[in-house]
């Protein structure tokens, strides 16, 4: 691997799948990447363009959705209208409720008083546990077989 260094000076291993490349890189190079490769990234790159734009049209679709949910309920409502057929459809009025705990402590000393102490279960958050045993690896500790880790290979993607 090339030699550089890293902000403090020392010397660092450069890791060469890690650094951004350009096809223009390789023009006065005797030897370039296989132009299976380069086809490859850029309908990779052109995929990902294609998926960020596809969904940021599925967001603004969800969001007219919710603008037309609630004017659709209101409307509904004020001419006392708890369902209607349209379409093949039925369209009804519901209200759905959602509870979570502000302050952990009080919250369940309150639940567990109220007969609700049935509902806790211990977890731990995944992304947290993700971090932290990285860094246990990374520092050299050996992880447990009963922690199940699973690597993905992927690829990165920026505007350069």
């Amino acid at each position: 691997m090339p030699e550089t260094k890293d902000s403090a000076g020392a010397v660092a291993d450069k890791n060469w799948a890690e650094m951004d490349f350009h096809e223009d890189d390789f023009k006065d190079l005797t030897t370039s990447p296989e132009p299976n490769l380069m086809a490859d990234l850029s309908e990779f790159a052109t995929l990902k363009d294609e998926i960020s734009m596809e969904e940021q049209a599925v967001k603004d679709k969800k969001a007219i959705c919710l603008d037309l949910e609630a004017k659709i309920y209101d409307l509904m409502e004020s001419q006392d209208i708890q369902k209607i057929s349209v379409g093949g459809r039925t369209l009804y009025r519901k209200i759905d409720t959602y509870a979570s705990v502000k302050d952990v402590e009080k919250g369940y000393k309150w639940l567990k008083a109220n007969d609700f102490g049935d509902l806790f279960k211990e977890t731990i958050n995944a992304r947290t546990l993700t971090a932290a045993i990285k860094d246990f690896v990374e520092e050299g500790g050996v992880v447990d077989d009963s922690i199940n880790i699973t690597i993905k290979r992927r690829i990165g993607m920026r505007k350069s």
